[in-house]
């Protein structure tokens, strides 16, 4: 009866080939030039790598374009990797989630620049960094959120409550979005929540207003129907 999912490692995404070789192998026969490594790595990203692995590329990829020229990125753009920067606004850490996005990206020839707003509200984190986003403006912006963001909680069986609730969470993450796209200008991505892995759930909660699996589907619906 129970409904948590059994998880996936990335390693065995079918999409993915088998790395061929273990990474640290790989980044250890790098060649000197920048561009050339950038190019090797983009190769080795293509494999089915882990977490740790991903991060370690990503680690790899922020060390050579910390230590090269400037030029690096137009070089870069002439090989066809391009310069992405992506704003990513969360009540919660995702700073540890940073290297594995940047190892990931590459692998679709992006050269990802993340810059973090977690642990604060949305609307005073942009206002007060306003110049900065100006100065080194965000592609895209990600509104990431989970269940601690909102007082996503509800009486079990009660439909009213349930739905009141459920929109002011809506109501919420569409302001946090307004607000996004009215400092930077830019598009805004809203992520659905996913579920608390801390609580238990059981596939009968999903019809049960008020249930955590209800909360969190209903919202999830919700978002996808605004996204459209």
């Amino acid at each position: 009866m129970s409904t948590s999912p059994e998880k996936i490692p990335l390693s065995a995404l079918p999409w993915l080939p088998r790395p061929q070789e273990k990474l640290r192998d790989g980044l250890a026969s790098l060649p000197s030039d920048p561009i050339e490594t950038l190019s090797r790595l983009q190769s080795l990203a293509q494999a089915a790598f882990g977490e740790a692995d991903l991060r370690m590329l990503g680690r790899k990829v922020g060390a050579i374009r910390k230590s090269a020229p400037d030029s690096l990125d137009a070089q870069a753009r002439k090989q066809g990797l391009v310069q992405l920067r992506l704003l990513i606004l969360s009540a919660s850490t995702v700073s540890h989630l940073v290297d594995a996005l940047v190892g990931t990206a590459l692998r679709y020839r992006f050269l990802l620049d993340v810059v973090i707003a977690e642990y604060e509200e949305a609307e005073p984190w942009l206002e007060r960094n306003r110049d900065r986003l100006k100065q080194r403006p965000a592609d895209f912006v990600l509104v990431a959120t989970d269940s601690r963001t909102f007082a996503l909680a509800s009486p079990i069986g009660d439909g009213a409550a349930a739905v009141g609730t459920m929109e002011a969470a809506v109501a919420r993450i569409a302001r946090i979005a307004e607000v996004a796209s009215a400092a930077t200008g830019k598009p805004v991505i809203v992520q659905t929540l996913a579920d608390d892995p801390g609580v238990t759930r059981f596939n009968m909660d999903i019809g049960l207003p008020g249930s955590a699996r209800w909360l969190v589907g209903e919202l999830n619906r919700r978002l996808a129907e605004q996204a459209r």
